[in-house]
C-alpha cells in the first residue's frame, strides 16, 4: 500500500485498521461476511483521531475531512479470486471465491489519502455501482 499512496516502504509510514465483520444469519448466527484492512499515510494520520479504534461519528472519511484531506474521488478495482490462508476467518475452501476490492480514496489535487482492501466471498454478496456524471 505504500507505493499506492506515495510513502516509503523501508520505514514505518502508515497507520493501518482492521475490520473483521459478521452478519447474523437468518438462524441466529454469526457468519463471518468481510475483512476490511484501512491504511493511511503516517504524515496525515500521526496525532490524530485516526489512529484511534473508534474514529468518531463520520468516521475515517470525516476525520480526514477535519484534516483538510477530503477525499473528492474514488477509485475500486475489482477481482475475483480464491481466498488465501491468511483469509480463514471467511470459512471458506478452495473452490469458493472472494471479491477483493482495492479502494482508492483521492483529494482534489488527485493525492491518494486512503486505501482500503475488502475481502469479500462472492455467494454472500453481489456488487452494485451507480455513478452520477456530470454535464
Amino acid at each position: 500500500m505504500a507505493d499506492v499512496l506515495g510513502v516509503s516502504a523501508e520505514e514505518i509510514s502508515l497507520v493501518m485498521g482492521a475490520r473483521y465483520m459478521s452478519v447474523k444469519a437468518p438462524a441466529g448466527r454469526n457468519v463471518p461476511y468481510q475483512i476490511a484492512l484501512t491504511y493511511v499515510p503516517l504524515e496525515i494520520a500521526e496525532g490524530t483521531a485516526i489512529e484511534e479504534e473508534d474514529t468518531g461519528v463520520g468516521g475515517l472519511s470525516s476525520r480526514l475531512a477535519d484534516l483538510d484531506q477530503a477525499q473528492a474521488a474514488l477509485e475500486d478495482t475489482i477481482e475475483v479470486r480464491p481466498p488465501e490462508p491468511e483469509e480463514e476467518f471467511l470459512g471458506l475452501n478452495e473452490d469458493q471465491r472472494v471479491f477483493d476490492i482495492l479502494h482508492i480514496g483521492e483529494t482534489r489535487d488527485g493525492r491518494p489519502v486512503k486505501v482500503t482492501t475488502f475481502v469479500i466471498p462472492t455467494h454472500l454478496s453481489k456488487l452494485r455501482y451507480r455513478v452520477q456524471l456530470k454535464d
